[in-house]
């Protein structure tokens, strides 16, 4: 019985083919930080595409011997 209910043996074998409680709410907490993820990477990528612009300029024109400092 749960919540004052006699449950099918089908129901009884749904209940023991959950998860553990621990791994269920991992996955609740996963699905609601999602979009805070994804907003963030979003918020993040125009300055991370501009430090690897700056970064392969760098590398194509190459660093500056100490004789031409």
């Amino acid at each position: 019985m749960i919540d004052k209910s006699i449950l099918s043996a089908q129901e009884i074998e749904a209940l023991a083919d959950l998860p553990p409680r621990e791994v269920l709410l991992a996955q609740l907490l996963g699905l609601l930080m999602s979009p805070a993820t994804k907003l963030v990477r979003l918020l993040n990528e125009p300055a991370a595409s501009l430090a690897r612009l700056l970064n392969a300029k760098v590398q194509k024109e190459g660093k500056p011997t100490e004789a031409s400092a």
